[in-house]
């Protein structure tokens, strides 16, 4: 089944659901999959994308996102919106920066960064109080912000370069 046929399949669901697209040499991501509006765990690892579109900030049952292993260089904003999401898992790509509006997403428990090209984390993400695991090693980052001390879930953050 092509890509767009299954999110045209999602689309009419009416309980969350999940989508496996890991390892199928996917270079970029349908625009209309922020119509999967239940979409609750999407797995997009290990292919070659290297954009998420804007629309991804439609999909606000999104809890757990997996894109390890792929070309990304951002996160576009609207990730924000995505209030509800608890796992984001961005290990192993090109990010720079994550976006500042990370801190809206504060049902987040677990971030992995891992070898990414990160010089700083926003203060933002001193709003994500229910953070557990924040996974920085092997990017370029020099300080984490005060704001971190917010996030009193914190019980493991590696930083090794």
């Amino acid at each position: 089944m092509l890509i767009e046929e299954e999110i045209d399949d999602a689309i009419y669901k009416k309980s969350p659901y999940i989508i496996t697209w890991s390892n199928k040499s996917l270079t970029k991501l349908p625009n209309n999959i922020g119509k999967c509006t239940l979409l609750a765990i999407l797995y997009i690892d290990y292919n070659n994308l290297t954009f998420i579109p804007d629309s991804i900030g439609y999909c606000t049952a999104l809890q757990e996102l997996r894109i390890r292993n792929n070309k990304l260089i951002n996160i576009p904003d609207s990730i924000g919106k995505c209030t509800a999401l608890k796992t984001l898992d961005t290990s192993e790509n090109n990010l720079t920066v994550l976006p500042d509006t990370i801190g809206n997403c504060t049902a987040l428990t677990y971030i992995n960064c891992y070898n990414n090209k990160l010089t700083s984390i926003p203060d933002t993400i001193g709003k994500c109080t229910a953070l557990k695991t924040l996974a920085l090693t092997y990017n370029n980052i020099s300080s984490i912000p005060n704001s971190i001390g917010n996030c009193t879930a914190l019980n493991h953050i590696s930083i090794i370069y």
